[in-house]
């Protein structure tokens, strides 16, 4: 429903925005935007293994985090990133992002040396998808949220042990063009947001999406 809600949000705003041009470029213009609207602008999955498929999400820090903003991002991302292919991904099943927790606990925490494989088959997981978060940051300035964050990914199959894609990503940054005052939003709220976001351009490598979504999201970190 949600993303029924933000599809409708973008097709109000680009069919207002076509009718501004048109204001200044002739009615024949008008003719365009149903059959634009009606095409569509969803930008398919890289990767569509996950399809039909068991998976369990981890995340961990490859770089030593301080107790200040960083702290539990890793674990925030994945439980994040499980909502959101759950969300996304066509007849997926999620393994409970508690029990991956808990199994990483057990085997030396979050930092800890082991086996995504051997998570996986514990788990009864046929994909395992792993997040490295290289840097995370909520602060540009003193006074400005901007959210900062360097990952990369890879998927194991569990039918082999091997890995089927991995990619790594370009920093991810929210907003892109500016910061947020302080002022205007607690830590709190800004953090979740910007977690939001960056399981989203994860997710978006196994899920369809729209590819106005950056410009809504850029906007309403905005107001």
């Amino acid at each position: 429903m949600d993303r029924f809600a933000r599809r409708y949000g973008y097709l109000l705003a680009i069919a207002a925005l076509a009718t501004l041009l048109a204001a200044g470029s002739g009615c024949r213009s008008l003719f365009f935007v149903p059959l634009y609207l009606l095409r569509g602008n969803d930008i398919p999955a890289e990767y569509e293994g996950l399809k039909k498929k068991k998976v369990a999400v981890v995340c961990q820090s490859v770089v030593m985090m301080s107790m200040g903003e960083q702290f539990g991002a890793p674990a925030e991302l994945a439980r994040e990133l499980n909502r959101k292919l759950a969300e996304g991904v066509p007849k997926i099943r999620m393994v409970d992002q508690q029990k991956v927790e808990a199994w990483i606990d057990e085997g030396g925490g979050m930092g800890g040396d082991f086996d995504y494989t051997e998570l996986g088959r514990d788990l009864g997981a046929e994909m395992v998808v792993v997040v490295e978060l290289e840097g995370f940051s909520l602060e540009q300035s003193t006074v400005l949220y901007q959210g900062k964050a360097d990952v990369q990914f890879t998927v194991y199959d569990m039918a082999d042990g091997k890995v089927t894609f991995d990619k790594p990503m370009p920093q991810v940054v929210h907003p892109p063009n500016s910061g947020v005052e302080k002022s205007a939003t607690r830590e709190v709220e800004f953090r979740r947001e910007f977690i939001g976001v960056l399981a989203d351009r994860i997710g978006r490598h196994f899920y369809a999406h729209d590819k106005y979504a950056d410009f809504a999201s850029d906007a309403k970190a905005m107001k």
